[in-house]
């Protein structure tokens, strides 16, 4: 993953692709279940001004 890195002199930079790997690899882990309620945009009846 390190010869990946584009821009490691950048401090923080690695972590960043490796959160980003993880955060890829943790969504695939749930169930596709889950994933569609997540991704599915819930709408309220805003309320009123007045």
């Amino acid at each position: 993953m390190y010869k990946r890195m584009s821009q490691a002199s950048r401090k923080g930079k690695i972590f960043d692709d490796v959160l980003r790997h993880a955060k890829l690899w943790a969504e695939m882990q749930q169930l596709p279940a889950d994933r569609l309620d997540k991704r599915r945009v819930k709408r309220n009846a805003q309320p009123g001004l007045f």
